[in-house]
């Protein structure tokens, strides 16, 4: 994907709700949103965070694939990566154990080995940038600071 591609996609920001981290206590936030190339959608996302809490890291999911209502499960794919503050993002190898509950919107689970080093890779990086750059709701890890 080049980078025109990556900056015509298009965000559609969804649903947003709070809960309680097990370990500290703070408020967790999970955000959820869609990703288009304006003209069909290409995934659908979900991000989870601790806020005040750099140190726990954020989970960015990707649902993608055909959308297309005969599709099924079998025909999209998860992926998700863990985004820390000064390290940028990684692929998540845990997806399958991790994710398992998704297997009604997808049953195929991406790990680093199957991203790294294919076509695939440069259209999910345009887009983790488009929804880390461009939802409004990730302020907040914008912001965070590494050993914060």
């Amino acid at each position: 994907m080049t980078d025109t591609q990556a900056q015509n996609l298009h965000i559609e920001e969804d649903a947003r709700s709070t809960g309680t981290c097990d370990c500290c206590g703070h408020e967790t936030v999970s955000l959820s949103g869609f990703v288009s190339d304006g003209a069909a959608p290409l995934a659908a996302y979900f991000v989870a965070y601790t806020s005040g809490q750099p140190d726990h890291g954020a989970e960015f999911t990707f649902i993608t694939g055909d959308w297309a209502n005969e599709a099924t499960a079998k025909d999209r794919y998860v992926i998700v990566l863990l985004h820390f503050p000064g390290r940028g993002f990684m692929i998540d190898s845990d997806v399958a154990t991790k994710k398992a509950n998704m297997r009604e919107l997808a049953s195929n689970f991406l790990d680093r080995d199957d991203i790294v080093g294919s076509d695939f890779a440069d259209k999910l990086f345009g887009m983790v940038d488009a929804v880390y750059t461009r939802d409004s709701r990730l302020d907040e890890l914008r912001n965070w600071k590494p050993d914060a």
